[in-house]
């Protein structure tokens, strides 16, 4: 089983629902959050060295990320074009702070 399919099964089974609805997006979340996380590993450790560990934090990233996709209920705006989606203050300044936060 490849470190994506891993992520794929944990994540899935994590957010059962959710990561049923898109099997494809599930797939490419996982690969971004497989991704993402390997780039930010010290060079002196590998996958391997951590690998549960790995695949739990790359799950609850591709969670996060389905949950974040998935989310356009309050949405009060959408404008095409220069785009503009307006959702309510509290919804947009919680998503934006979990943005900033370093895993």
């Amino acid at each position: 089983m490849s470190l994506t399919e891993e992520v794929m099964a944990q994540a899935r089974f994590m957010a059962q629902e959710l990561a049923n609805k898109d099997a494809q997006l599930l797939e490419t979340v996982c690969q971004a959050a497989v991704s993402t996380l390997e780039a930010r590993l010290r060079e002196e450790v590998s996958v391997e060295e951590c690998q549960a560990d790995f695949v739990t934090a790359a799950s609850m990233m591709a969670v996060a990320a389905l949950a974040d996709i998935g989310d356009w209920t309050g949405v009060e705006q959408l404008t095409a074009g220069d785009l503009t989606v307006r959702k309510g203050e509290k919804t947009v300044e919680r998503t934006a702070c979990a943005r900033r936060r370093k895993c």
